[in-house]
């Protein structure tokens, strides 16, 4: 049976679990903060946020993995994210947005695993649809025709 290992050059978090800096990089290199918070038999969960020296971070979350025996030595593994943007336009696009991004981004996690574990030997290429990196952009948006993000849409319900 194979296993997946934690960074043995990890620290011990106060606030329990293991702490460790998770790199990053895409449009912006940055490091991120993880914390072990659950694991027990056949789950696991974790939670990250950005370091402070990186400025506010725009998506706090946790992930959590659950794995189902089967037979023969098989399993299925679900993958599930939870967290919020913390950025105006999220507030009217986010729902939509989520809707395309977090599949493509809990099928590289479930990748991720299966190579770790070699029930594959290599990863896809992360593919997002088309409008997935506009909208991201568009979501970080400060003003809309000289308008404030935060006046525009503050009469909306989060």
């Amino acid at each position: 049976m194979k296993s997946l290992s934690h960074d043995l050059g990890a620290r011990r978090s106060r606030r329990g679990g293991w702490a460790s800096p998770e790199y990053r990089s895409g449009p912006h290199r940055v490091v991120k903060h993880t914390r072990i918070t659950q694991y027990r038999q056949y789950h696991f969960a974790w939670g990250e946020r950005l370091l402070d020296e990186y400025g506010p971070d725009t998506f706090p979350h946790s992930s959590a993995f659950r794995v189902v025996p089967l037979d023969g030595g098989r399993c299925t593994v679900y993958a599930g994210v939870r967290g919020v943007w913390k950025i105006p336009m999220a507030k009217l696009i986010g729902p939509y947005v989520w809707k395309l991004y977090m599949p493509c981004v809990l099928d590289a996690d479930l990748q991720d695993v299966a190579l770790a574990v070699g029930a594959i030997r290599e990863k896809k290429e992360l593919e997002f649809p088309p409008e997935v990196m506009p909208l991201l952009r568009l979501m970080r948006a400060r003003t809309v025709d000289s308008v404030p993000v935060d006046e525009l849409i503050g009469g909306l319900r989060p």
